[in-house]
C-alpha cells in the first residue's frame, strides 16, 4: 500500500510542478494572471453545469423507472 501512496505522491509532484512552470512561462511571455483565473473559473462552471445536467438526467431515468415499476405492479 505504501507504494501505491509513494506513485500518488510522485504524479501529485509532477503534475504541481508543470502547472508551476506552465505558469511561469505564461508570466515570461507576458501572460497575465487574470486571464488564467478567468480560464480555471469558466471551466469550473462549465464542469458544475455539466454535472447539474447529469443528476437531472439520472433523477429523471429513475423517476421513469420507478413509475414503470409501480404500473407493473399495480396490473
Amino acid at each position: 500500500m505504501s507504494k501505491v501512496w509513494k506513485v500518488i505522491g510522485i504524479m501529485f509532484g509532477i503534475m504541481l510542478l508543470l502547472g508551476a512552470v506552465s505558469v511561469g512561462v505564461g508570466m515570461i511571455t507576458g501572460g497575465d494572471i487574470q486571464r488564467i483565473d478567468e480560464l480555471f473559473k469558466a471551466a469550473n462552471a462549465d464542469t458544475v453545469q455539466r454535472v447539474q445536467d447529469m443528476v437531472q438526467s439520472a433523477e429523471e431515468a429513475l423517476r421513469s423507472l420507478i413509475d414503470s415499476l409501480c404500473d407493473a405492479a399495480k396490473h
